[in-house]
C-alpha cells in the first residue's frame, strides 16, 4: 500500500492506493518539502517502505528511520555512471520501481511510530533541485502487493535489525555480569521460538499445543 504525507511531519496511517512526492532545492542536503520529514504509524504486521528516484537518473538519498529506540539509516542504491543525467522515461511509481537504473531502497518497518528524514547525497548531472513539477521523487509503502524480491530483502533487513539488538543486549548483560563477579549472573535467553509461539497462540493465529 502506498501513502500520502502532509507538508509537515504528522502520523500517517498507511492506506492502499496513495503516494507522495518530496522535493528539494539548493543541492545536496536535507529535503525542503516536507521540511520536517515524515512520521509513520505502522500497524500489526509491519510495512514495506520504498523510496525511489524518478524521471532523471542520478539522484541518491539517505533515509533515516527512528522509532525512538533503534534508529538506522539506509542509502538508496548506486547508479551506473553512464546513466547519470539521462531521462529514464519512468513517470509513475510503478515504472520507477521497475527501472533498475533509478536509485531506490526498500525497507521493512516493524510495528510502531517511525520518524523518517530524507537527505539528498548525490544529484543527477547538471541538476541542483527536484520537485513535483520536474523530477518527481516518490516515497511509497507496500504491504500487500510488494514483489517477492522486495519482501525478501526487506524481511532480511528487519531480521538483521533484530540480530543487532540481540547482539547489543548480550554485550550489555555480559558487561553487567562481569562487573559483579560475586553475584549470581543474569541469564539471557536469545532463543525466541517459544515466545513467538505463545504470542501467536494468544492472538489465535496458532492453536495451543
Amino acid at each position: 500500500m502506498a501513502f500520502s504525507a502532509p507538508a509537515f511531519a504528522a502520523p500517517i496511517v498507511l492506506t492502499p492506493g496513495t503516494s507522495d512526492s518530496f522535493s528539494w532545492s539548493g543541492g545536496i542536503g536535507p529535503i525542503n518539502s516536507p521540511a520536517d520529514g515524515y512520521q509513520i504509524t505502522v500497524g500489526g504486521g509491519g510495512a514495506i517502505i520504498d523510496v525511489v528516484d524518478c524521471c532523471i537518473i542520478g539522484d541518491r538519498f539517505e533515509i533515516t528511520f527512528d522509532d525512538g529506540t533503534s534508529p538506522f539509516t539506509i542509502p538508496t542504491s548506486a547508479i551506473q555512471a553512464g546513466d547519470d543525467g539521462v531521462s529514464s522515461g519512468a513517470f509513475t511509481i510503478e515504472q520507477a520501481l521497475a527501472d533498475s537504473r533509478l536509485s531506490k531502497a526498500a525497507v521493512s518497518l516493524s510495528t510502531g511510530t517511525w520518524d523518517i528524514d530524507i537527505e539528498v547525497v548525490d544529484l543527477a548531472s547538471g541538476s541542483t533541485r527536484g520537485s513535483k513539477g520536474g523530477r518527481q521523487t516518490s516515497f511509497w509503502a507496500d504491504v500487500d502487493t510488494a514483489p517477492r524480491a522486495h519482501m525478501q530483502k526487506a524481511f532480511t533487513q528487519r531480521r538483521q535489525q533484530i540480530v543487532g539488538d540481540c547482539h547489543q543486549l548480550r554485550l550489555d548483560v555480559d558487561h553487567y555480569n562481569d562487573l559483579r563477579p560475586d553475584e549470581e549472573p543474569i541469564q539471557l535467553i536469545l532463543d525466541f521460538t517459544e515466545d513467538v509461539e505463545e504470542l501467536l497462540t494468544a492472538e489465535g493465529v496458532e492453536d495451543a499445543a
